[in-house]
């Protein structure tokens, strides 16, 4: 038997419509762990439906199963959590060297500016008051 006529099957047996589960989908990063979480989880299924146990074993080994599935899909997410910190961590340490970079830049072409302008300041204002002075003095001839 085929894979895909399997899956029809045990999808037949938990009244799951096929078409949404058989569908083809592009291979994205994680597939791998995802495609292992997903047999994991098919598996457990049906081998639960078609084991000789009775009810109440069954309820059991579901039980457990999805308790299972929880600390797994827990486990995940915090490892995805530590990923995405880790990138986060470093991404704020470029961003902040970045920044600190562009600001020395920025202070080293702006300071000689700023030097020359208070310089022409100063030379304005005397000139100022030089003519200030010339024309408030009485003519001496």
């Amino acid at each position: 038997m085929n894979h895909r006529k399997w899956l029809e099957e045990i999808f037949d047996r938990v009244n799951m419509p096929k078409e949404v589960h058989i569908q083809h989908q592009p291979k994205k990063r994680g597939s791998f762990v995802r495609g292992a979480f997903i047999g994991t989880a098919l598996g457990a299924v049906a081998g639960m439906l078609f084991a000789p146990k009775t009810g109440k074993e069954t309820r059991k080994d579901v039980q457990k199963t999805g308790e299972n599935l929880q600390k797994e899909a827990t486990k995940q997410v915090n490892q995805l959590t530590k990923k995405v910190q880790r990138r986060v961590d470093t991404a704020q340490q470029r961003t902040r060297s970045k920044v600190a970079e562009t600001a020395t830049k920025v202070q080293n072409k702006v300071e000689p500016a700023i030097d020359e302008a208070a310089k022409q300041a100063k030379r304005s204002t005397r000139k100022t008051a030089r003519t200030a002075r010339s024309v408030n003095r009485p003519n001496q001839r």
